[in-house]
């Protein structure tokens, strides 16, 4: 599942960019209609889709794309002429060029959305750097992190905090992890 996939509100471009990939669809599919199956027309709805990198809401790009592969088998059935098992190779690779196309604009969008979430202002603590969430509430980093993105952090201790904090170990971690110590500079 993708992160923030609550419901926005339509915006003016939102309903014009809704409004001009219809009336796409419905050149695309009508001149799908009028030429032989084995004219791979439907690739024009990718360029409809295309226009949800544009667009913020989720909801463009599956609508788009659902409709796209439907409008792809409907025109298959009703066109007339051309051959028909290249017309169906031609119908099969333009939706999974639709689908493909459709959950790489949801990853982007998804992307866009943890980098603006990510660059917006955080309070932190000057002393234990605890973030203030929207909430007001003082939460660790790594927490505040978590809960809104796919990250999962992990500790340890870089080599130069191991030979400044336990300097004892230090050689002997060196001779049997050689492999933690390689980028170090000595």
């Amino acid at each position: 599942m993708l992160v923030g996939s609550t419901l926005t509100p339509l915006d003016r471009n939102d309903v014009v960019f809704f409004g001009l990939a219809g009336a796409g669809a419905v050149m695309i599919f009508a001149i799908d209609v009028l030429v032989p199956k084995g004219i791979a027309v439907p690739i024009g709805y990718v360029a409809l889709l295309l226009m949800g990198l544009r667009v913020q809401t989720r909801w463009f790009t599956t609508s788009v794309a659902a409709a796209g592969i439907v409008l792809t088998v409907i025109g298959y059935l009703v066109s007339t002429g051309g051959t028909a098992g290249l017309a169906l190779v031609n119908r099969c690779l333009v939706i999974v060029v639709i689908a493909a196309t459709a959950y790489l604009i949801l990853l982007t969008q998804h992307a866009r959305q943890e980098i603006h979430t990510l660059r917006e202002f955080m309070p932190r603590c000057a002393s234990c750097r605890k973030i203030k969430d929207e909430a007001g509430n003082w939460r660790e980093l790594e927490q505040f992190l978590e809960e809104r993105t796919n990250v999962l952090f992990s500790h340890g201790l870089c080599p130069l905090c191991v030979e400044k904090w336990y300097p004892e170990l230090y050689p002997e971690l060196q001779i049997r992890h050689p492999e933690l110590f390689q980028s170090q500079p000595n």
